[in-house]
């Protein structure tokens, strides 16, 4: 099999995540490197809106600061990272039970109504339609867990599903936003499964993995997904120290978009030279 050129992976972490990968972006096309001529990208939960973004060719300059919509965000329960933590270390030895314990928190709890998180989501679209790449309708794709079996899905343009319901069901952090209905199923964030599902990537000459959460993950999950892909240059990059105080200490805060875009433009500058050995 031929060997595609770029392939990128965009994983989860919130507003600081959208914000600090966008900066990424948005500080490498500064310094001379284009990301969006992308043969694949995969984007899960924050990912899935920066990816959006790249495969739609969006300038991430205007993407700065969160947009008003972000505050619908306000006022989450701000102990969700330690719930969700704390079923996946409980079922650490049986992840797919972990996800469907995950699926079952996700259906129960008192959040937003589906209706609108679709609407905050589609007033960030560039469009309504799946952007289209080198790949068309297969180069962005965005990941989901089904709440009900915890099996990862994968959605892109070929499979009909709307383009602002995947990227919702991919964003739908148990406990924090609404697990989304598609079809006769219901999904969750995709980084339940994976912070970055970089396993998915296809044969590539080059791929580029930006996992804003990697100060909180276990750095041997990547490693493990990275050595079961063919690439013939991984270059991994998470949050400097900088980016991770700009974050602050709940990524899913509105707030720390801006900040986290500013830290994330400077990491994406400095990334360029060895991007572009």
């Amino acid at each position: 099999m031929e060997k595609q050129r770029l392939a990128v992976v965009l994983g989860g972490g919130g507003s600081a995540g959208i914000g600090w990968m966008s900066g990424v972006i948005r500080g490498l096309a500064t310094a001379g490197v284009d990301l969006e001529g992308a043969d694949q990208i995969i984007g899960t939960s924050a990912g899935s809106v920066v990816g959006t973004w790249l495969a739609a060719g969006v300038d991430m300059a205007e993407h700065e600061v969160s947009p008003p919509v972000a505050v619908a965000a306000g006022g989450h329960d701000p102990s969700w990272m330690e719930k969700v933590f704390g079923i996946m270390l409980r079922h650490q030895d049986d992840p797919a039970e972990g996800r469907r314990q995950l699926g079952a928190f996700a259906r129960s709890a008192d959040v937003m109504s589906e209706s609108v998180q679709l609407d905050r989501i589609g007033s960030r679209l560039p469009s309504a339609d799946w952007p289209a790449g080198p790949n068309g309708s297969n180069t962005l794709q965005i990941t989901a867990v089904d709440c009900g079996s915890g099996a990862l899905t994968v959605f892109d343009g070929a499979s009909g599903v709307p383009l602002v319901r995947a990227i919702a069901s991919s964003c739908a952090v148990p406990g924090v936003y609404p697990p989304v209905i598609i079809g006769e199923s219901v999904y969750m964030d995709g980084g339940m499964r994976s912070a970055t599902n970089a396993d998915l990537v296809r044969p590539s000459e080059t791929l580029l993995v930006l996992q804003p959460l990697a100060h909180l993950t276990p750095a041997e999950s990547l490693r493990s997904e990275l050595s079961r892909i063919d690439c013939d240059r991984q270059i991994v990059v998470g949050p400097d120290a900088d980016s991770v105080a700009a974050f602050g200490p709940d990524p899913l805060r509105a707030e720390s978009w801006g900040p986290s875009h500013q830290a994330g433009r400077a990491q994406g500058a400095a990334l360029a030279a060895e991007f572009q050995k």
